[in-house]
């Protein structure tokens, strides 16, 4: 759920509920690389209370999928 599920409303959920998995933001595979690519990797921010953890993704260049999934595994996300 873009501008909902945020890094603080996740470590919040994170806490008090600890659910069996958390989804991050959809986060442009686009947007990752490109010029404006650091208020895009903002929504890729997680703590180890986050976990598991699977960032959503979605774009429309296939190359950038492919970079985006090896970026997100280096992250450490779960998923």
């Amino acid at each position: 759920m873009d501008d909902v599920t945020d890094f603080v409303f996740r470590e919040i959920v994170a806490t008090t509920a600890k659910p069996d998995v958390i989804f991050t933001e959809f986060t442009s595979t686009d947007g990752l690389f490109s010029r404006g690519h650091d208020k895009v990797i903002r929504k890729l921010r997680f703590s180890e209370y986050q976990r598991s953890i699977v960032a959503q993704i979605w774009g429309a260049t296939p190359e950038n999928f492919e970079k985006a999934g090896k970026y997100i595994a280096e992250l450490g996300f779960d998923g």
